[in-house]
């Protein structure tokens, strides 16, 4: 049984705002309609996700999706690795719509089930090899302590040529497309075997060795009517 939409949330856009209409928007609105439902634009998950709220602002939103679209797919990093630090925000700010999103994703890109586990439970990352494991310390380093040490950043340098730089623009990102305060949606975790006790969300850890998130530390973890806490 799924959770009931609070009642401030469209049931079309899945956010507190409604779905654009191309035909009440202007020429440059349209424009940028077009770009987002057309089979090739690369969204995720369409008019449900940033993009949807973008069209509220179609000037903006020209110049948001830009830099989504370069920080996604033109960096001097590979997908694989591009998904890593997009699931490692995600994480940080226990974002579950940008999760649910990108998790599959990050999977059909190649970055192994094990690796989205070590950011998924909050595990560490010194197994992972160098590239991988900067990745996921610069993102924790950045959210938590609201900066980065001297050993992570010299770490940086597996990152060649451009060091931490595009993965810092794909925090920053997200962190903006998940930090939308219209959108308020529970979402689901997309794995299986994380189905009956799901880390982005309150609950029972699924691993002994498995830290609740930190927003936890201090409270119970409980679920709310119709829209689950976010822990």
């Amino acid at each position: 049984m799924t959770d009931a939409l609070p009642a401030d949330v469209h049931p079309d856009s899945l956010s507190r705002l409604p779905l654009r209409r191309r035909e009440a928007m202007d020429e440059r609105g349209q424009q940028l309609y077009d770009a987002v439902v057309d089979p090739g634009s690369r969204t995720l998950v369409g008019l449900r996700g940033p993009s949807g709220i973008w069209l509220h602002s179609p000037e903006l939103g020209e110049r948001v999706r830009a830099v989504n679209q370069y920080l996604r797919f033109e960096t001097a990093l590979d997908r694989r690795l591009t998904e890593l630090a997009i699931l490692v925000t995600a994480r940080e700010l226990d974002q579950q719509f940008e999760w649910t999103a990108h998790e599959p994703a990050a999977l059909a890109e190649g970055l192994s089930a094990e690796i989205i586990d070590v950011v998924k439970f909050r595990r560490s990352s010194a197994a992972l090899p160098p590239r991988e494991s900067v990745i996921v310390e610069f993102g924790r380093e950045v959210f938590r302590n609201r900066k980065v040490g001297s050993a992570t950043f010299a770490g940086c340098g597996a990152l060649r040529p451009r060091g931490c730089g595009e993965p810092r623009g794909a925090h920053g990102q997200l962190r903006d497309d998940g930090g939308h305060p219209e959108r308020r949606r529970p979402a689901r975790a997309s794995r299986a075997h994380a189905a009956a006790a799901d880390p982005l969300t309150c609950g029972p850890s699924s691993s002994a060795s498995s830290a609740l998130p930190r927003s936890c530390a201090s409270r119970k973890c409980r679920h709310r009517r119709r829209v689950r806490t976010r822990c």
